[in-house]
Parts: structure tokens; sequence; C-alpha cells
């Protein structure tokens, strides 16, 4: 099986531009949560499903405790532990296709740089929302994965 630090050094070059590229312009609400492209690309590199499964599992366990980060970092006015936890959240959203939530924290990140300070409780309380909707998406695509390994095994 593919660590899941593996796969993201995969999803580089010219597959990444064409992604950013393709990202909706802030309030775009036409967006998929999950790009459903993603999931399949997870499952084709990994037909017994155990990739996708690891990934679901490590995002949806680490994901609560950089919101928290995100928050008290916040709260805290300290801008560098803030953009530092919304890269991090950004790059394990990328990887897994959900594209709303990497742009909230690509916002949030800046906002860490100083560049952008507009609304930044606003957008993590977006991420949190995101993030439900995220986690509901992805749990169904890891309770299918053990279908996934048994089909993988039949053939």
């Amino acid at each position: 099986m593919m660590p899941p630090d593996e796969f993201a050094k995969m999803r580089t070059g010219s597959d990444r531009e064409e992604r950013m590229k393709a990202l909706p312009g802030k309030g775009d609400i036409r967006t998929a949560v999950v790009d459903p492209t993603v999931l399949a690309e997870l499952q084709q590199l990994d037909e017994s499903g155990e990739l996708l499964e690891t990934l679901i599992a490590h995002f949806i366990q680490d994901t609560p405790k950089l919101l928290a980060t995100l928050r008290i970092a916040l709260s805290q006015g300290d801008s560098l532990a803030l953009a530092e936890a919304a890269h991090t959240l950004k790059g394990s959203s990328s990887n897994l296709g959900a594209t709303r939530m990497q742009q909230l924290c690509a916002e949030l990140q800046a906002h860490g740089r100083g560049t952008n300070s507009d609304h930044v409780g606003e957008r993590l309380a977006l991420l949190h929302a995101e993030f439900a909707a995220v986690q509901t998406i992805l749990l169904k695509a890891k309770d299918r994965a053990p279908y996934i390994k048994a089909s993988a095994s039949a053939t």
C-alpha cells in the first residue's frame, strides 16, 4: 500500500496546475463538496481500497485538531500558527478532493501571511461547516471500501 505522503507527492505538476485552474471563484456553491474524480483516482491507485480508507481515516482524525488549532491561533492573534495549520489542512483537503475546504484554507493561510484579513472568523465558521459536509461524504466512501476490497480480491 502506498503511504499517504507518497500520494501527495504524485499529485504535482501539470495535473495539479489544471486542478488549481479549475477551482471555482469565491462563493461558487455549484462545486461538489468532494470531487468524485479524486476519489476515483485514489481507488484506481490501490484496488484494495486501503489507500483511500487510510487517507479518509487520517483526514477525519486530524481535521478536528487542525480546526481547533485554527480557532486558538485566531483567538490569540497568532498569524503564523494560523497560516501553518491552514496550509496543512489545505493539503489534506486537496488530496481528497475537498475543493471548497481547500479554498477556505487558502484564504485563511493568506490571512496568516498578512495578505487578507477580511472576515477571518466567518471563513473559519464556513470551514467548520464544510468539514461536516465533507466528513459525511468521506465516511460513505470509506464504508464502501470493504466492498471495493472484496471485489478486488475476487478477481
